[in-house]
Parts: C-alpha cells; sequence; structure tokens
C-alpha cells in the first residue's frame, strides 16, 4: 500500500515535469545565414580590389544598356537618379551610384582630391578624344571608387551633355570597404 501510495504522488509531479519541460524549437537558419558576416576573414588588398572590381563590371553592362536606352533617358530626362539601375543599386547602399558631368568638376569641395583627380584625367581624356576605361581608386580607408565613362555616342550623352564637345559624363560607383568584404566567399 506505501508503494501505491508514493506511486500516486509521483504521477502529478511527473506530468507537471514533462510538461514543464517542453522545450519550442527556435527557427535559426536566418542568424546562421547572418553568421558569415561576423566572421573573421583574412583578405588582402588585392582580394578587395578584385571585388570591387567584379561588382563593378558586374553592373557596368546594365547602366550602360541603360545610358544607351532612349526611352530610358527620355523618361528620366538627364536626372540619372531617376534611371531603374540608380535605384536597384542604391536600394543597396544609399549614395552609392551618381552621375558625374563636367560642370559637377567645378564646384568648390565637392570632391575628395583622389576623387577630383579621376575626374580631371577623364576630363582631359575626353578633351583630347582618347578611348578611357572603367578605373578603381581607394578614397580613404573605408570607400572605393569606382568609375564607368559615359560614352559620346549614347543617348544620354546626346540628349545631357551634347552641347559642349569638352563635356562630358562618368557614373561613380562609392564601394564601402566591409560591404565589398562580406561579398568576398
Amino acid at each position: 500500500m506505501v508503494k501505491l501510495h508514493r506511486i500516486l504522488l509521483m504521477i502529478p509531479f511527473m506530468a507537471v515535469f514533462v510538461n514543464c519541460s517542453n522545450v519550442r524549437k527556435v527557427d535559426t537558419t536566418s542568424v546562421k545565414e547572418h553568421l558569415g558576416d561576423y566572421k573573421i576573414k583574412k583578405i588582402s588588398q588585392e582580394q578587395i580590389v578584385a571585388q570591387v572590381e567584379k561588382f563593378g563590371g558586374e553592373n557596368k553592362a546594365g547602366i550602360e544598356k541603360q545610358l544607351d536606352n532612349e526611352a530610358v533617358v527620355k523618361k528620366a530626362g538627364c536626372d540619372f537618379k531617376l534611371f531603374p539601375v540608380s535605384d536597384s543599386l542604391n536600394a543597396l547602399s544609399p549614395g552609392i551610384v551618381r552621375m558625374i558631368r563636367s560642370e559637377d568638376l567645378k564646384k568648390a569641395g565637392a570632391f575628395q582630391p583622389k576623387e577630383k583627380e579621376v575626374l580631371e584625367a577623364y576630363q582631359y581624356s575626353f578633351e583630347k578624344n582618347l578611348e578611357s576605361g572603367t578605373n578603381i581608386q581607394q578614397l580613404n580607408d573605408t570607400l572605393y571608387l569606382f568609375t564607368i565613362p559615359v560614352s559620346k555616342k549614347s543617348a544620354y550623352s546626346k540628349a545631357c551633355v551634347a552641347n559642349d564637345p569638352h563635356a562630358y559624363a562618368v557614373v561613380e560607383l562609392l564601394l564601402n570597404k566591409s560591404y565589398m568584404i562580406r561579398q568576398i566567399k
């Protein structure tokens, strides 16, 4: 009888114990995906520059295609912020892409010294009718500049910078170093 009494007393305790220890599982897949961003990676300067070049190259074709599309240029006018590619790149990181035209170079203090040197080199190339390509520069410890010259034959140049033979346009991608590092696998 004593054993039966003990067993009957243990049943409610067991029921409470089993019900209270039921732990719900939490979905941790999103946390696991972001853990890679916080791992310490040993990355060289060359790898970062290669990633900047890869990112810029991947976006260059889309930018040039839209700059040469008369319908897109007509709809957006000369305001590059209204181009679809500008919206998609700025969704990644605000301020990542902008259009620089020759008249913008005259604005005092608008550019960092390295950036101004690159734009002056493009200006020289355009004035001498020299072929110019993309360029990568490290502006400071956290920012890279990828520039894409706009062809004088593009719809954008014909509509927005054709009046002046010395005028030119360059698309700048300002790329954050930490964003580029996260893109490296």
